[in-house]
C-alpha cells in the first residue's frame, strides 16, 4: 500500500499547547465532523479546530503506517484476538499474562497428557489400554516420564510411535502395521 504521509513530517506536539486539548475529534459531534470532512462550506468552524482534526487524523494515519501493516493483518489480528477472547471467555487475564511470561522465559511446560488419562499401546498386534498414574519432568532430558497402571513407563517420545492418546490414534496404527 502506498504510504499517504510523509516519513519526514511529524506533527509538533508542542504546537498542541496553542490549539487546545487534543480531544476535538472524540467529543465533536457525528454531523459537525461530517460536515467539516465532506461539507461544501466551514461557516462557523475556525482554522484552529481544522488544525487540530488534520493534525490527529495526520498523526493517526502515521502511526498505522510505521506499522507496515496491511488492512488485511491488521483484520486477521482482529479475527485472532476475536477468537482468544472467545476461547477465554472466562479466564483470568492476569493469568494468561503469566503464563505467556513463562512461556516467553522457557519456564512453561505443555503436558502430553494428564494424570488419569488412558493412555492406549500398540504391543504384539493388539491395543492394551492404560491408565497414566504419574507423571515426572526431566528438565536435563527434557521430557516427561509417564507411569501407568497396569505399570508400563513410557517416555514423551513415545507418543505417536507405539503409544496414543486416543483409540482411533493406536487403530490407525495397527492397521499401518498389518499393511508393512
Amino acid at each position: 500500500m502506498k504510504r499517504l504521509t510523509n516519513e519526514e513530517v511529524r506533527v509538533d506536539e508542542s504546537m498542541d499547547r496553542y490549539l487546545g486539548p487534543l480531544s476535538v475529534l472524540e467529543g465533536m459531534k457525528p454531523k459537525l465532523l461530517d460536515l467539516i470532512l465532506n461539507g461544501p462550506v466551514l461557516n462557523g468552524v475556525s482554522k484552529d479546530v481544522l488544525r487540530q482534526i488534520i493534525r490527529q487524523l495526520y498523526s493517526a494515519l502515521a502511526a498505522y503506517e510505521d506499522t507496515e501493516r496491511t488492512p488485511e493483518e491488521i483484520d486477521m489480528d482482529h479475527e485472532a484476538a476475536e477468537q482468544l477472547r472467545h476461547l477465554c471467555r472466562n479466564c483470568d487475564i492476569d493469568r494468561l499474562e503469566e503464563l505467556a511470561e513463562a512461556d516467553k522465559d522457557g519456564r512453561l511446560v505443555v503436558l502430553p497428557c494428564k494424570v488419569g488419562d488412558t493412555l492406549f499401546r500398540v504391543f504384539a498386534g493388539e491395543i492394551l489400554e492404560h491408565k497414566v498414574g504419574n507423571m515426572r519432568y526431566l528438565a536435563i532430558q527434557g521430557r516427561w516420564d509417564i507411569e501407568t497402571y497396569p505399570f508400563c513407563p513410557y517416555v514423551e517420545s513415545s507418543i505417536g510411535k507405539t503409544i496414543f492418546l486416543t483409540r482411533e490414534e493406536a487403530e490407525a496404527a495397527l492397521e499401518a502395521m498389518k499393511d508393512d
